[in-house]
């Protein structure tokens, strides 16, 4: 898988945990720890995500890293 098809995996499959959690970009922005334009342009843009990123958005979310990385369809 390329960089852009990974970053637009990624991104589908944080949307898709904020809808079902009910939470916020902004409320991940405070329990992740990472700022508001950082995870804009992260979810806005295919961008290479690092994975140290991954890990505070998954323990934001509560997830693993596998859940954000797999196709929805797979899910």
């Amino acid at each position: 898988m390329n960089v852009t098809k990974i970053a637009r995996v990624f991104k589908e499959n944080v949307n898709r945990l904020l809808a079902e959690k009910k939470m916020s970009r902004s409320e991940l922005s405070r329990l992740s720890g990472i700022d508001q334009p950082s995870l804009a342009t992260l979810l806005n843009h295919d961008r290479e995500i690092r994975s140290d990123t991954m890990e505070k958005i998954c323990l934001a979310l509560d997830c693993e890293i596998i859940e954000l990385l797999v196709e929805p369809s797979h899910v």
